[in-house]
């Protein structure tokens, strides 16, 4: 309703800024997917995918069942990407339940939830 969403990493300098999440997550969810068609990631709105930083071997759909993606810290430590199990979210990561993920707005939400309220019946 706010014009949320799982962030859209479109480029090296977003996929650097993530870390400043990672050292405290471990992990988090983006926005790209293959739900629709196999192989090809697309972004929740349905955007063409301008980069990506998969890590070694990845997307690899393991087991046919991964369809969502995570960026996390390569041993190497840089911030990469691999494909997952969107069900895995329910479950507990480090100890907290569900999966950690990162949103960014189209525009500020506190200006909508402004402009909202000022509209008259």
């Amino acid at each position: 309703e706010l014009g949320g969403h799982l962030i859209f990493v479109d480029s090296q300098e977003e996929n650097e800024f993530a870390l400043l999440f990672l050292d405290q997550l471990g992990m988090i969810w983006i926005g790209a997917t293959d739900e629709v068609t196999e192989g090809e990631f697309l972004w929740a709105d349905g955007s063409e995918m301008t980069f990506a930083a998969w890590d070694v071997g990845e997307p690899n759909d393991y087991e046919a069942a991964e369809d969502h993606v995570d960026l996390h810290i390569s041993p190497q430590g840089t911030p990469v990407w691999n494909d997952w199990n969107g069900d895995t979210a329910a479950q507990n990561f480090n100890g907290v339940a569900g999966f950690p993920y990162l949103c960014e707005w189209d525009h500020d939400p506190a200006t909508t939830i402004a402009e909202e309220a000022t509209d008259e019946p």
